[in-house]
């Protein structure tokens, strides 16, 4: 899948409103977004789909963030002491939480473990989607850990940006950690035909 270049694009609402049919025609209920490298708008589409299930799906939605800061104790939704009702905000957009993890944390390792299992099955009952803003692979092994729990992994490019053998290799690090599906999501791509014309074609 393409993203186009500007946000505010119409190609871009197209193409969000197309992924959101796949997610939920597919039941993909946790999608987890990481970088082909860092810098590549990982925040901004996880947070992009977020919004447009809650709104468009009429489903509850969890947004999990990157924080880049230390969390309080029991405000990482991944770690192994989380307290679930601390550490998810409600959103005043309706059908839209918010939570936290710090992926950058000793505490986490790369082996899947008994107390993630439980959050998810526990996040499952309240949510009809779970997205996860990630960093990527390459630069935070932390996240292969939680790979094989989740239903999709998305792969985000930012196009005309990265050689082909980082890409690549980076490609091989998820596939290794035996995602349920893999998919990948090309950012910012220029068009160069209007788009009205575009949404036509």
């Amino acid at each position: 899948m393409i993203f186009p270049k500007e946000v505010t694009d119409n190609v871009f609402l197209l193409q969000l409103g197309k992924l959101r049919e796949k997610i939920i025609a597919n039941t993909n209920r946790s999608i987890m977004v990481t970088g082909a490298e860092r810098g590549h708008g990982t925040s901004t589409i996880a947070a992009n789909i977020a919004y447009d299930l809650s709104k468009n799906s009429n489903c509850p939605t969890l947004l999990i963030l990157d924080s880049k800061k230390s969390l309080a104790d029991g405000r990482d939704i991944f770690s192994v002491d989380a307290d679930l009702e601390e550490a998810i905000e409600l959103s005043p957009r309706d059908n839209l939480s918010f939570a936290c993890t710090q992926w950058k944390d000793t505490k986490k390792t790369q082996i899947r473990n008994e107390a993630l299992d439980k959050t998810f099955e526990s996040l499952k009952k309240s949510y009809s989607h779970i997205i996860i803003d990630a960093p990527c692979v390459r630069h935070c092994p932390e996240i292969l850990g939680i790979l094989p729990a989740i239903d999709l992994t998305v792969l985000l490019v930012r196009a005309n940006s990265i050689r082909w053998q980082v890409l690549n290799k980076t490609k091989q690090i998820i596939e290794e950690a035996k995602p349920k599906k893999l998919g990948v999501i090309i950012n910012r791509k220029k068009y160069y035909i209007p788009g009205f014309l575009y949404n036509r074609l």
